[in-house]
């Protein structure tokens, strides 16, 4: 059975493996930099991009998911305008969905360094997500794709320590 998830602003949140896995990873990697650097461990990019994402996870999309500074037009293609993407980087992409019937929020992927946002690259996190998308790895119907996700928790330690 599923935890109950997280609700901020009325909205509940949910997460792909996929997304929830490159957190879970990215959170080890800041746990790492704090111990070996206790004084300076803030100033690293991977600290200031965790920060990031869960900002705009937690704070910002909730905040309003419609807002269009989230939608990202035909960049996918037509077939996939129902899909919202955020910038928590300068050349990463969060994309997500939002159901405003079921006030539900799910985060799907996120781009990791080896896609970095360059028009026309076949890395480009668009071309990449897309792929997904046609693969069906991330499902593109609404209730296939909540089936799919995980509830973000209260007690989801690797998400609460970002907003430290």
């Amino acid at each position: 059975m599923r935890q109950k998830p997280v609700v901020i602003n009325g909205w509940s949140l949910y997460a792909h493996p996929a997304f929830k896995e490159y957190m879970r990873k990215l959170a080890i990697a800041v746990r790492k930099i704090k111990e070996r650097n206790p004084d300076n461990w803030e100033r690293s990019n991977i600290v200031s991009l965790y920060k990031a994402i869960v900002r705009s996870c937690l704070v910002e999309i909730p905040n309003d998911p419609a807002d269009s500074r989230y939608r990202q037009g035909n960049t996918l293609g037509k077939s996939y305008k129902h899909w919202f993407r955020t910038k928590p980087a300068s050349r990463h992409r969060l994309f997500f969905r939002y159901d405003r019937k079921s006030r539900i929020v799910a985060y799907a992927w996120i781009n990791g360094p080896k896609q970095l946002r360059t028009a026309g690259s076949k890395r480009d996190p668009y071309v990449v997500f897309a792929k997904l998308l046609e693969r069906g790895e991330i499902p593109d119907s609404w209730d296939a794709l909540i089936k799919s996700c995980d509830s973000i928790t209260e007690n989801d330690s690797d998400w609460r320590q970002g907003q430290k």
